[in-house]
This record gives C-alpha cells, structure tokens and sequence, in this order.
C-alpha cells in the first residue's frame, strides 16, 4: 500500500512540475531565466543562432537567447528563423 502511495505521490509532483515551467514563460524572456524557472528541460536541437527544448510535453524555441515559439512538435531551425524575421 504505501509502495501506490508513493507512486501517486510522484505522480502527482510531475504532472504539477509541467504546468509549473508553462505558466511562468513568457515569449521574450531569455533562455537564462526560463531554464531557472523549469525543472527538467531536454534540449532538443541546436541549430546555428536557434535552439529548441522540450519540457513538459511542449518545445520552446529560442532564438539568440530570447523566448520566441511555444509548440507542442519539433519544428525546424529553418521556420523559427523566418518567424523571427
């Protein structure tokens, strides 16, 4: 019993863990302070001036350390670029 107690527990910490990184991000904030912010980020892809990361089910994508796409697939460096134009 306590062995599912536990496991709801941790559960229960994740799901809150990828709600938590999503509601402090902010598009235009740097890369500095969003990893601060977010327990576990993966980073996907870099691509020349491009980055990509994966935290809580969604990428974030970052162009010259500044916050500049929110999705929920992998997107090429490519098409964050001629966003950012």
């Amino acid at each position: 019993m306590k062995f599912m107690t536990r496991l709801c527990t941790v559960a229960i910490a994740l799901a809150l863990v990828g709600c938590q990184s999503m509601s402090s991000t902010q598009i235009g904030m740097t890369e500095k302070d969003w990893l601060r912010r977010t327990f576990i980020a993966d980073l996907t892809y870099m691509d020349g001036n491009v980055k990509a990361y994966r935290s809580g089910g969604m990428y974030y994508y970052f162009v010259d350390g500044k916050l500049s796409r929110v999705d929920q697939g992998v997107l090429p460096a490519k098409t964050i670029r001629l966003e950012v134009r």
